[in-house]
């Protein structure tokens, strides 16, 4: 693996740490730099606009990203009106073409219904990306430069979560708010916050204040919420909160619910009633209020749950805002184990530090090993899996995984660890050390049997240690028995993820059972990955073997059919080594062109397209390399 090319796609802005600060009155901290191939030194919106046309303005949650474009449209001098579109409300019932941009323009214009941009220089905000499903931000984003092509004399600015987005071309501006730099994704969602909207705060006293107490202070301070009207938005923020992503409610649901929380919201502001549907004005406070009515209920901690809290895992800040909120240390703890459950990552960003916060934190063994399964992910086979997890690692702002990203071998990670969780460990997480450093203690069949356990952390450590391990062929058989046979959906998808490195026939008969005949879809994406896996390990008939598989009529069929299976097929094709074997690369870009040449919707033919052509680009680049 070529651990350089992920820390270069991953880091967020390269070389800004310099770039001047633009003058806006509240916002006080925002960098600005171009890409950098384009980099420049830009004061102003306006020079943005004649650079570039183009900016996409990212920070953390609650940082004040569209208050920010909104206060630098109206300071702008040849600005004539600007207009705010909201991504969040509309693009999950529209496909994100150039005539719904223009609408949502339209829209949200003060005022007017004229398209007044064909003459006049403007700035288009449009805000709520984050909150796009992913499988729709490519043509979107195609849509936005499309729009600024259309109208080369408008600004078009969004804002976004500090996370990566290739999609995006040189052409975009990039800034930040909230002080992005210099520490991973930087500091606190809520202290830009708490200059914007509680300046009289000592400096001294918010340091020591954890997000869910800087929020819950400027809601009744600036808000003038009353403690039960908290409540009532609570269940008002729980609602609007589905799980297909949207974030909005019907008013006349709203008013049923609680009509005097919904009347006094609608009138300070922090919601908004428009088209039938409110939606709230500032997405932490959602974030919050909702984490806050779901911590105080542990029997509603589920998956569907967590995924609604995070609107379909596009962010994981209200699970750290709900660590936050819980009383005691053991019930922190068992928030990360179910988090665990559902997504490692955000277990992993749950533990996140800001500012000198102090008591709510979870205790050191758990935090170090979720961290430590993190870290490891960073170094994953496929690109799109260790540059994601590189992003969340970074956005803890742990001092464990910053410590963790600066290891230069094994010792020292082990160090960092030994120093953090400090002498005398528990049995548990001896265990875990047992089992993720390769004991002599535990055999393969150890691991294995591993897989059943109801510590789903040890569970999937045993299984992560297997899937990088040679398996004997004993183990192996044991595996192929319990990805077959496992007594529940998590035990078979542990087995399949751990016969990633397994090119044997029978484990490849065994993945394609499960991708074709399993009930759960997680079973069938690990088997997907795991296939994909074994290609980069196998020989050359194996690696037929699977092409032969993949392209099977049925098999088609299976992946086409669930969106789930086509995404997972996409994201394990691209390895995260440039110099894998040049014929492998080009029999999968094959495989995705086979779909491609299936697929009728247009979104996912462009994005088996363009991923077939990044596999066909590496496997050129990794010939001339190999070429005497």
């Amino acid at each position: 693996m070529n651990p350089r090319r992920h820390e270069d796609r991953t880091t967020l802005i390269p070389g800004t740490s310099g770039a001047p600060k633009l003058g806006f009155s509240s916002v006080k901290h925002i960098d600005v730099a171009l890409k950098p191939t384009r980099q420049r030194r830009l004061q102003s919106l306006d020079e943005i606009g004649k650079v570039s046309g183009r900016v996409r303005l990212i920070g953390a949650p609650g940082s004040g990203k569209t208050t920010a474009l909104v206060q630098a449209s109206r300071q702008s001098q040849e600005t004539s009106y600007s207009s705010l579109a909201d991504l969040s409300e509309s693009a999950w019932r529209f496909r994100p073409q150039l005539p719904h941009l223009l609408e949502l323009m339209r829209r949200g214009h003060d005022g007017s219904t004229s398209d007044k941009s064909h003459t006049i220089p403007s700035v288009c905000i449009f805000d709520g990306l984050s909150e796009v499903p992913r499988e729709m931000i490519p043509p979107l984003i195609d849509a936005l430069d499309q729009f600024a092509l259309k109208y080369p004399r408008t600004i078009v600015a969004t804002a976004d979560l500090p996370i990566q987005r290739p999609e995006f071309s040189d052409r975009w501006a990039l800034a930040v708010v909230g002080r992005v730099i210099g520490s991973g994704l930087g500091q606190s969602p809520t202290r830009s916050l708490l200059r914007i909207l509680s300046e009289q705060e000592s400096p001294d006293t918010s340091a020591t204040m954890t997000s869910a107490q800087l929020i819950d202070k400027v809601l009744r301070e600036r808000f003038n919420l009353l403690p039960e009207s908290l409540d009532e938005l609570g269940e008002l923020a729980a609602a609007s909160l589905s799980e297909d992503g949207r974030t909005i409610l019907p008013v006349s649901q709203a008013v049923a619910l609680h009509p005097s929380a919904t009347k006094s919201a609608l009138e300070v502001g922090l919601l908004r009633a428009r088209q039938g549907y409110i939606h709230f004005n500032w997405r932490l406070a959602q974030d919050y209020l909702a984490a806050r009515r779901l911590a105080r209920d542990r029997r509603r901690w589920s998956q569907l749950s967590f995924s609604r809290l995070t609107h379909r895992g596009s962010h994981f800040e209200p699970l750290a805002i709900m660590r936050e909120l819980l009383a005691t240390k053991g019930q922190r703890d068992q928030l990360l184990r179910r988090v665990f459950d559902w997504n490692y990552r955000a277990a992993a960003y749950a533990t996140r530090r800001q500012g000198r916060e102090s008591g709510s934190a979870a205790s050191r063994e758990l935090e170090a090993v979720l961290i430590a399964m993190l870290a490891q992910r960073v170094h994953d086979e496929f690109e799109s899996t260790a540059e994601s997890a590189l992003s969340t690692l970074k956005a803890t702002s742990h001092p464990l995984a910053q410590r963790l990203q600066r290891a230069a071998n094994m010792k020292e990670q082990q160090d960092a660890l030994d120093d953090y969780v400090g002498p005398s460990p528990s049995e548990w997480y001896s265990r875990w050390q047992q089992v993720v450093t390769g004991s002599p203690a535990v055999a393969h069949d150890d691991l294995v049997a591993e897989l059943e356990n109801r510590d789903s952390i040890l569970a999937w450590s045993a299984s992560n240690v297997l899937s990088r391990s040679k398996v004997p062929p004993q183990a192996c058989g044991a595996l192929i028995t319990l990805a077959n046979q496992g007594s529940s959906p998590t035990t078979r998808w542990r087995a399949v993820h751990a016969l990633g490195r397994t090119p044997r026939p029978a484990a490849i008969e065994a993945l394609r059972e499960r991708l074709l005949e399993d009930p759960d879809k997680w079973v069938q994406r690990g088997a997907i990955r795991s296939l994909l896996e074994i290609g980069l390990v196998g020989t050359a008939s194996i690696r037929r073997t699977l092409v032969e598989t993949l392209q099977d009529d049925r098999t088609k069929m299976v992946i086409a059919e669930k969106r789930d299976l086509l995404v997972e097929l996409i994201r394990a094709s691209v390895p995260s080594d440039e110099d894998e074997d040049p014929q492998w690369l080009e029999q999968l870009a094959a495989v995705l062109g086979s779909f491609w040449a299936a697929e009728r919707d247009p979104y996912r033919r462009e994005t088996l397209e363009r991923t077939a052509g990044t596999l066909s680009r590496l496997s050129e680049k990794a010939a001339e390399t190999e070429a005497p």
